[in-house]
């Protein structure tokens, strides 16, 4: 693993509001004692990686801080952490759509035969050795994790046609369909010109979509811990992640 570089997408707009009202980009979220970025990095330095490149936009400067803080030094390949890993961080834009973002930091990996990818504000339990031992054996482009939506909500239980409720389902329900995991290896070539080109914009949307419809892309299903943020709910759910991930781990 530690030849793979990993680029973590924390440039977005979306924003965490504190209890102080103060409007956080969500990879500063704190999650036990941690920012989310950190901890996506600890996930990957944990399986081995020691290469990142933060693709920043959104509170790029705060970012860059966070690992200013921890580091020993700084060399062509960003700031120097103890332990040797190297963390890059490139302000891609605030507005700036995924796909972009891969093309900016594209010459930052450009040396690597495979790059992981990870949205930032995704926390899991996945075993990213059994992720990449997948990647490198079914021999295509391109490995997107799925993960497992968790369902909040009972079934209403309402015959068809008729409005009369004669029960609730229990929770879950039935089992939910995959959805994208945000965490990816690419090989290299998805990185050129001819899967990236100036017209894709999206990763989700544009880039994924056109692996897929070549068969170039595989799903690694997971059926473990995995969570977003995307309320203050989420910020328990993500600690108990960290918790079983790194026991013990706080700031």
């Amino acid at each position: 693993m530690n030849d793979i570089p990993v680029v973590l997408l924390c440039g977005g707009r979306g924003v965490w509001v504190d209890g102080s009202g103060a409007r956080v980009p969500k990879p500063l979220v704190e999650v036990a004692g941690r920012t989310l970025v950190e901890h996506g990095v600890d996930a990957w330095r944990h399986a081995g990686a020691r290469r990142f490149v933060l693709a920043a936009g959104t509170g790029a400067d705060a970012l860059d801080a966070v690992f200013a803080a921890q580091a020993t030094g700084r060399d062509a390949l960003g700031w120097m952490l103890a332990d040797g890993t190297r963390v890059m961080v490139v302000d891609t834009g605030d507005d700036t759509p995924t796909a972009d973002r891969l093309r900016a930091v594209r010459p930052h990996v450009a040396d690597a035969a495979t790059v992981a990818v990870h949205y930032s504000d995704v926390l899991s339990t996945v075993d990213l050795h059994a992720v990449l031992a997948f990647h490198r054996a079914h021999g295509r482009l391109a490995t997107m994790v799925g993960a497992r939506m968790p369902i909040r909500f009972r079934i209403v239980g309402v015959r068809p046609g008729e409005t009369t409720v004669r029960g609730f389902a229990s929770r879950p329900v039935v089992p939910s369909s995959w959805i994208n995991g945000g965490y990816y290896l690419f090989e290299q070539a998805v990185l050129d010109e001819a899967w990236l080109p100036a017209e894709v914009r999206l990763l989700e949307d544009d880039l994924l979509a056109r692996l897929a419809a070549a068969t170039e892309l595989e799903l690694f299903g997971f059926e473990g811990a995995w969570q977003y943020l995307d309320g203050e709910r989420h910020v328990p759910l993500m600690a108990a992640i960290v918790e079983a991930t790194h026991p013990g781990r706080r700031a």
